[in-house]
Parts: structure tokens; C-alpha cells; sequence
């Protein structure tokens, strides 16, 4: 294992803005976020706003506040369950439709909400009997949530509810007070340390940080308006452009010139493609793109660190047909293998496909794909005819690896039709139940679909 470290001079990059604006009902969370969103823009169309509150996210629009005239936003509505995946989806979708900035109003319902994270939490615990073990379920959905926000590759601002929170302490003479300690948003504790900047509202709209990496609004109390929005982004902006950002202007010529002298002469099929993937590079223009991937390599390591950037033939259709350079989230590189196919979504940008989300169909360098979504899992055992009884059904019990989100190894997988499949088979399934029983997980499969197989011959 490579265990050396190397330091290197700290550089301030350009970033996105992660906003958390935290406060009660009333204190104008919203139209806060509007107004700042509109300073980072300049341009109503080009923000777009998550609404959880029943359409309420729709009444600013073609409002005066605070002297600023309210423009055409866009808005997308989120109704129960509010599951975190749904603004994980909202998120993606802000991003294909060309947003600047994305409104997430608010986060607390993820939380607390019908379908929430507490809710989800407190039904697995009632059917496994184990609330401390119903979190290895749930945790993995927010993770997934707060990876979304902080991989967005535009500026996310996200508004949540805050109470009261108070303290009993004795006084003098033994009397009990009770003692303020401030507004404490409704979101999973330590949800603030996520954002570059937190701002607490209070019920006269004024705004104080508790949490500013900026540095420009500590120890201030004001009214955020569009200015606040164009402070934020000069700051934002002020870093130093990525090495990738610098090199755009010369990537595509020595793609031009280096890719087809590196090929080896049985990839002459993937040569013509290549070609327009190379053209295409001549265009910033984003091209968005859900569509299967074939890896080339692995990812590269450069003084002990991953660099996220794999060769990769992708699929139809035929204009995005060709080999690109696969950019994806550090959380993604257990996926990432020489071999492997993927399905992919993201967007191609200037000859690189950066992904936002990456689906497993089978694994690389002869390996199963045992890490991924839920409904993806590999047999490691035949089904054999022993039977066992679930909610009255009789059902065989084989043996399987599993890409089910958390850290589970392995489960077992019980369902009739998983007869007509042997070992070494990896399907797609539909998982109509699970439960935990002994320590060990149980998926109770209605539908399989053999979609590869790693089984050796002999």
C-alpha cells in the first residue's frame, strides 16, 4: 500500500457557491435566496428553484422586494415522499437545463419530511427491530444527497428551517432559567459544515453568518440583496482556474495529434468515432449524455493521489460515438476499472465526459460488479432446492454479492425466479422486500434479468 504523503503550496481555486440560509417561518429565506441567485446571474431565466412548500416557491414572481423587481425564474416542484433522491434528480435536471444557479427550498423537508430521512429511518427500524442498524440504511441516501450538492457543477443554494433551541441551568438560590441558544436549522446535525457560507435570518429578515469561509460577511448583520450575490461571486471567481480550465485551447490539438498514434491497430473500429469525438471538441458547447461506457484503463495516480480521468470508448448514439477522457467523483473510483462497463450521465464537455452519476453493468478485468445500485447483484452460488418461508410464499435461498448502498459485502437473495440462473451470473433484479435477520441482509427478488456473466468455464 502507498502510504507517502506529499505536501504541496495551498492555491485557492475557483469554486461554486454552496449557500445554506438558515431561519424560522417568516424570516425570508426565499426570497433572500432569489435575490442573491440573482446577483451571481443577472438573469432570472438562468435560475431555477426547487419548491417543497406547495407551490409557494411560485408567489415571488413578478414582485417588487426591497426595490428589487422580481423576474420569469423557473421552478420545478417537489411533492411527498420527500426522499433525498428526488433532489438529488432536481439537481441533475437544473444542470441539463443550462441553470446558473439551483434553489433547494428547503432541505429540511429531506429531514423531516413525509418520506424524509427520519421517516425512512424509523420504518426500517420497526421492521428490523434495530434502530441503531436502520441507519446503515439511511446514512448511505444522505451522503448520496450532500455528494450531489457538493458535486454540482453550479452554484447550489439551499434554504432550511430553523427552531429555537433553549437550555435549562439553575441560578441563583437554586431557581431554575431558561436560556437562549439560538436557532439551530432542522437538517442532520452537521449539515452547516457542508456549505461555504451559512446565513441565520432572524424574524426582521437580517442576516448574520454562522459559517463563512468567505471571510466577507463576519461579525456584519444585513438585509442580503442582489449585492450580496455579486459579492459572493467575485470572491468565487477570484481563485485560480483549474489546470483543466487553463489547457482548454490546447487539448483538442494534441488529441488531434497524440490519439490516433497511440491506438493499436485492432482498434482501427473505434478510430472513425474517435475522429468526431475529436471534432465535437472544438465546441464548448454541453452536450448531456445517459448512455453505456466501455473503460480503456484505469484511474491514474499522480504523487499518491487519484486523478479521476479514464480513457473510454462510449456508445450510440452516434454523435457522441468515440473515445473520450471519463471524468467522475472520487466516489465513483471503485467503479472505475480497466474493462468495466458503465452507464453513465453526465455531460461532454470539450472531449471530456464529466459524469454526475455512474451505474455499474458488469465489472472489469474479469472482477463482478459488486459495488453500485441495489438492483444489480452477482450470483456466487447456484440456487439450490433448499426452501425457506417468507409472509406464506416458499422461496429458494441462493447465495449473492450485491451492490446494495452501505456496507454490506454480501446478502442473501430469495425469490423463484433466480432458479433458471447459475453462479458466476450478475442480473438486474426487482427488489419487492428486505430485511436483516441474524445479522445478514435478505432482498426478496419478484423479477430477474441476466444481463452478463463472469462464470469460468470447467
Amino acid at each position: 500500500m502507498d502510504t507517502k504523503i506529499t505536501f504541496i503550496p495551498a492555491e485557492r481555486k475557483k469554486a461554486k457557491l454552496r449557500l445554506g440560509i438558515s431561519g424560522p417561518a417568516g424570516s425570508g429565506k426565499t426570497a433572500s435566496a432569489l435575490l442573491i441567485a440573482y446577483g451571481i446571474t443577472n438573469d432570472w431565466a438562468k435560475i431555477g428553484l426547487v419548491d417543497t412548500e406547495s407551490g409557494s416557491g411560485e408567489l415571488y414572481a413578478n414582485t417588487t422586494i426591497g426595490g428589487v423587481n422580481i423576474g420569469k425564474y423557473n421552478v420545478a416542484t417537489i411533492t411527498p415522499p420527500f426522499e433525498p433522491q428526488k433532489y438529488i434528480n432536481a439537481i441533475k435536471a437544473a444542470e441539463a437545463a443550462g441553470m446558473e444557479v439551483v434553489i433547494l427550498d428547503s432541505i429540511s423537508h429531506a429531514w423531516v419530511g413525509e418520506g424524509g430521512l427520519l421517516d425512512t429511518q424509523g420504518k426500517v427500524a420497526s421492521k428490523i427491530g434495530n434502530s441503531y442498524t436502520a441507519w446503515r440504511e439511511v446514512t448511505p441516501l444522505h451522503n448520496k444527497f450532500v455528494e450531489a450538492m457538493l458535486q454540482s457543477k453550479i452554484h447550489v443554494i439551499a434554504t432550511m428551517r430553523s427552531k429555537q433551541e433553549y437550555a435549562l441551568e439553575s441560578g441563583e438560590k437554586g431557581k431554575t432559567i431558561v436560556r437562549k441558544l439560538g436557532m439551530a436549522p432542522v437538517q442532520r446535525d452537521g449539515m452547516d459544515y457542508e456549505f461555504t457560507v451559512v446565513f441565520d435570518l432572524s424574524h426582521e429578515h437580517i442576516a448574520s453568518v454562522s459559517k463563512d469561509r468567505t471571510s466577507l460577511f463576519d461579525g456584519k448583520y444585513f438585509i442580503p440583496t442582489p449585492e450580496t450575490g455579486k459579492q459572493l461571486k467575485e470572491w468565487l471567481e477570484s481563485g485560480k482556474a483549474e489546470k483543466s480550465e487553463e489547457a482548454k485551447e490546447e487539448k483538442p490539438e494534441e488529441t488531434k495529434v497524440e490519439k490516433p498514434e497511440t491506438k493499436k491497430p485492432e482498434e482501427g473500429k473505434v478510430e472513425k468515432p474517435a475522429e468526431k469525438a475529436v471534432a465535437d471538441t472544438t465546441s464548448t458547447e454541453e452536450k448531456n449524455i445517459a448512455n453505456e461506457v466501455i473503460l480503456m484503463g484505469t484511474p491514474r495516480k499522480k504523487n499518491g493521489q487519484d486523478i479521476i480521468g479514464v480513457p473510454a470508448v462510449v456508445g450510440a448514439p452516434s454523435e457522441y460515438e468515440g473515445e473520450y477522457e471519463l471524468l467522475a467523483p472520487l466516489s465513483f473510483k471503485d467503479m472505475l476499472t480497466n474493462g468495466a462497463a458503465l452507464i453513465v450521465e453526465g455531460s461532454i464537455i470539450e472531449g471530456k465526459l464529466e459524469a454526475v452519476s455512474v451505474k455499474p453493468i458488469a465489472g472489469g478485468e474479469g472482477e463482478p460488479a459488486t459495488k453500485g445500485p441495489e438492483n444489480i447483484i452477482t450470483l456466487s452460488a447456484t440456487p439450490k432446492p433448499g426452501i425457506i418461508t417468507y409472509k406464506g410464499e416458499n422461496l429458494t435461498k441462493p447465495f449473492a454479492s450485491c451492490g446494495y448502498p452501505g456496507n454490506y459485502a454480501a446478502v442473501f437473495a430469495v425469490g423463484e425466479v433466480l432458479k433458471a440462473f447459475a453462479e458466476g451470473d450478475i442480473l438486474e433484479v426487482k427488489i419487492v422486500d428486505k430485511m436483516e435477520k441474524d445479522g445478514k441482509l435478505m432482498l426478496f427478488i419478484s423479477e430477474a434479468k441476466k444481463i452478463s456473466s463472469q462464470q469460468q468455464a470447467g
